[in-house]
């Protein structure tokens, strides 16, 4: 890397998306501090091929081991209604009281095609109870037949508005999503000034904060994403690199994230995260990332999970 011949350990070697070779490397401290806080592409030769690593980053953040045993948040510290905009319903749980709140827009997963609110309420009444106002929002989903982009982008958006004009909010927003819903949060957090179309808001509004839990590492293959744009990545490149993330992370360079990847995670990589979590930094913005031990991919909208790592962070 960089014309440095120092060796590194390989430690597993599979087939990723596309049927590319990926590999996992082992550095040094020295090293890791070197190369991953830059994110370097390193190149290493396996016998006569060469192949493009990414290298794992350090994360900022500890987050500690989850404790199942936990009870859910405690009963009547928040109201629940539901709210109706642009074709799609929210969940809206507000702390008791008449003081003004950060507010955070909850967006669920489920492949871009299921999934609803409902994933999210167990997270949203514990951000509900530590004092935030939750936005749990449905949006457009994709069938077989026909796509969701960019409606599901314009509903997380109209959500954004519609959160940060709340009648208590303080100002403050933040969008959270979980897998496919990482993916739409992240965009909009980045660019969502340009969706929103049939939103009762006509105001454009940038989240100030992102929480991206489980971000895919699909983004730019085939699987699931091919209902959202309804076409292939071959057939439509523009439309995939204008629904990507990774295209747009010097758009919004207020923003401050968190990326949080499930340790045990066998539905998706970290790559996309790490990435995400690099570019931002270099573009300047403020970000961190952490790794949730012991959990898979569908832990991640627990609050037991996730919720104090999630608190803490939103409180800095």
């Amino acid at each position: 890397a960089n014309g440095d011949t120092a060796t590194y350990t390989i430690e597993s070697l599979d087939d990723g998306a596309n049927g590319e070779e990926r590999v996992r490397l082992v550095l040094s401290e020295d090293q890791c501090a070197r190369r991953a806080a830059d994110g370097d592409l390193v190149l290493v030769r396996l016998g006569t091929a060469t192949t493009e690593a990414w290298v794992d980053v350090a994360p900022t953040i500890e987050v500690a081991t989850p404790d199942f045993t936990k009870t859910d948040a405690a009963a009547g510290t928040f109201t629940e209604e539901v709210i109706e905009f642009s074709q799609v319903s929210a969940e809206l749980l507000s702390p008791v009281g008449s003081e003004a709140h950060e507010v955070v827009v909850l967006v669920h997963g489920g492949g871009y095609t299921g999934g609803k609110p409902e994933l999210m309420h167990d997270l949203a009444a514990y951000l509900a109870a530590n004092g935030f106002i939750a936005v749990n929002t449905g949006y457009q989903l994709a069938t077989t037949e026909e796509a969701a982009y960019p409606d599901a982008y314009d509903d997380v958006a109209c959500a954004v508005r519609l959160a940060a004009e709340h009648e208590r909010s303080n100002g403050e927003v933040t969008v959270l999503g979980v897998s496919a819903g990482a993916h739409i949060a992240t965009l909009v957090a980045l660019v969502g000034d340009q969706y929103g179309d049939g939103c009762p808001e006509q105001e454009p509004v940038l989240p100030q904060r992102l929480v991206a839990l489980g971000l895919p590492s699909e983004i730019d293959g085939a699987g699931p994403l091919r209902f959202l744009y309804g076409e292939t990545q071959d057939d439509a490149p523009d439309l995939w690199a204008e629904g990507d993330p990774l295209q747009h992370l010097d758009a919004n360079r207020s923003l401050r994230a968190l990326f949080l990847h499930a340790e045990s995670d066998s539905s998706v990589s970290s790559e996309t995260a790490e990435r995400a979590f690099v570019g931002l930094a270099e573009a300047g913005a403020s970000a961190d990332y952490g790794v949730v031990p012991r959990i898979g991919h569908f832990n991640l909208n627990d609050p037991r999970a996730v919720g104090a790592a999630v608190v803490a962070w939103l409180g800095t």
